[in-house]
């Protein structure tokens, strides 16, 4: 399986990343099969670089990207936001906010 993630350079506190297609079983900083964009967080605001047309190709034959990358990519528009799904919210409120509202309702 093809991951979409980050691999870490720059020095102790002042970390930059390299946006790598790479084995899911690799370790974080191995062999990279390509490397498809850089995310530098210290800048302000963060500077993001990438290669649309790979991350494209890598994404059509099943790459999946990290949580982290993905936040990344929905940001500067590559991925459209997925709609949270209704069963991760309460549906009503609470005991107390619901006797609340039935008593003003009186």
């Amino acid at each position: 399986m093809v991951k979409l993630r980050l691999s870490r350079f720059g020095h102790k506190n002042s970390p930059y990343y390299r946006i790598i297609a790479a084995n899911a079983k690799s370790k974080r900083d191995g062999d990279a099969l390509d490397y498809v964009g850089t995310y530098d967080p210290k800048t302000k605001p963060s500077k993001v670089t990438l290669l649309k047309d790979k991350i494209d190709a890598w994404l059509k034959d099943g790459a999946i990207p990290t949580p982290t990358v993905k936040a990344i990519l929905i940001r500067e528009g590559v991925l459209k936001k997925e709609k949270a799904d209704k069963k991760d919210f309460k549906s009503k409120p609470g005991k107390k906010k619901q006797a609340k509202v039935a008593a003003a309702a009186k």
